[in-house]
């Protein structure tokens, strides 16, 4: 006994007028119910793209427009979304097309998993994090060289610029929501972190560094090493550094400057300063390079990390960050490299 279905055929997605095969036939290649597709349309009805293809629509003559993935930043050959185009990038990797690293890194490469490696510029030797896209290459600063700007050109010398350096796990918690020591072993091959390892802190907590007596009137750059954790590795977006003054200021010194290298640079009547920042997942600091802070010789500071939201939407009292340590760099505008 026979009995018939009509063809139920995507008119926009085939040819031959909405025909479809009338039985499966493994050397004709047939199967049952099978419409004719165009050249990049798929499905037994002929309703959608074949993989590596999107944008289905009547008026192009192959059904679908191929997909311009980059194979080197995409996670797999699947092809892009079939409405959007947009293709499934690589953690490191940004663009519709996944064509371009994200900023900071570099070297977009099939071989790399994470598609791009990161810049890692030296804080001190250059002038930002952004390098070369191909090369890597970091924009040094003068008697500065190598990929990191991490040597300084012979016939010049420099000094450590983070001795003013503090360790998060020695820093002093909020109760409520309280910080928490994490300690790590030693690696073999190096560490990342400096110190015997971190502080753990949440959302709404706060960490608080004791600054002894500063040594120079200076501007400082205020560095933030940190870790993110699996459960939360996206950016920080709300954090707050405080610099709060604990003396009084001197009103017998009206002295505004000094001879030669002791010149005198007041920070005015600041009790206190504060700086918004974010700590981005794909490096591990963040140097507050464009608002330097004022500390004053022979006074001391308490500096206050505030970790407010890690979202910019919603709160998530479970967020959490590890902050290895806290330095103050020399402003390196107020700085001269000498030759020997």
């Amino acid at each position: 006994m026979l009995f018939t279905i009509e063809c139920d055929c995507e008119p926009d997605g085939t040819i031959d007028d909405g025909i479809c095969d009338t039985k499966t036939d493994e050397e004709e290649g047939t199967i049952s119910g099978q419409c004719h597709c165009k050249t990049h349309v798929g499905g037994p009805r002929c309703d959608r793209c074949i993989n590596g293809y999107w944008n289905f629509t009547r008026d192009n003559v192959d059904g679908c427009q191929e997909c311009t993935c980059n194979i080197d930043g995409i996670v797999s050959d699947d092809g892009c979304n079939q409405e959007s185009g947009d293709c499934t990038c690589k953690r490191f990797v940004v663009g519709r097309d996944c064509n371009q690293c994200q900023r900071h890194h570099y070297g977009l490469s099939f071989d790399d998993p994470l598609g791009c490696k990161p810049c890692e510029c030296d804080i001190g030797g250059s002038y930002d994090n952004d390098c070369d896209v191909i090369t890597g290459q970091c924009k040094c600063r003068p008697n500065i060289v190598g990929r990191k700007c991490d040597t300084v050109k012979d016939g010049y010398y420099s000094g450590a610029l983070d001795f003013l350096l503090f360790e998060g796990e020695l820093a002093h918690g909020s109760v409520n929501p309280p910080t928490q020591v994490i300690k790590r072993e030693p690696n073999p091959g190096g560490n990342t972190w400096t110190g015997f390892g971190f502080m753990k802190d949440f959302e709404g907590s706060t960490l608080t560094f004791d600054i002894p007596a500063i040594f120079r009137n200076l501007n400082y750059t205020l560095v933030v090493r940190y870790e993110h954790l699996p459960s939360h590795p996206d950016e920080w977006k709300n954090a707050r550094a405080e610099l709060v003054s604990l003396d009084e200021d001197d009103d017998d010194d009206d002295d505004q400057s000094g001879g030669d290298d002791g010149e005198k640079r007041r920070c005015g009547n600041q009790t206190s300063q504060e700086i918004s920042f974010q700590m981005p997942p794909q490096q591990r600091h963040v140097a507050l390079e464009a608002d330097p802070l004022c500390l004053e010789e022979g006074k001391r500071y308490q500096l206050v990390l505030h970790f407010d939201q890690y979202s910019d939407t919603n709160p998530d009292p479970k967020a959490n960050i590890l902050i290895d340590a806290v330095s103050l760099s020399i402003y390196l505008p107020n700085m001269i490299l000498d030759t020997r």
